[in-house]
């Protein structure tokens, strides 16, 4: 489908360019000043918002799903997966 499509040759930096600057939604108005929205990038779903400031990070009260977040099989909560990616990044989450 067009802009949907799969892009396997994407790397991290693509992935979060693409949420960051709400790609596959072209025109729209998806993602505010602090916000990380990744409902489909290069036609993977995601179904991931973030919302941070310098300070903090903050994520929708729902639990994942594995239908809709597969990444939630490595990371069983979006707690998780900002551990993770702060751990990544060399960084700490108090």
């Amino acid at each position: 489908m067009g802009f949907l499509q799969n892009r396997p040759d994407a790397t991290e930096e693509d992935v979060w360019v693409g949420a960051r600057s709400a790609y596959d939604y072209v025109g729209s108005k998806c993602n505010k000043p602090g916000e990380v929205t990744g409902d489909y990038v290069f036609g993977r779903m995601m179904k991931l918002h973030i919302e941070f400031t310098d300070d903090t990070v903050s994520t929708r009260d729902s639990m994942p799903t594995y239908d809709y977040q597969a990444w939630c099989r490595m990371y069983p909560s979006y707690d998780a997966l900002i551990d993770a990616a702060a751990k990544d990044l060399g960084a700490s989450v108090a």
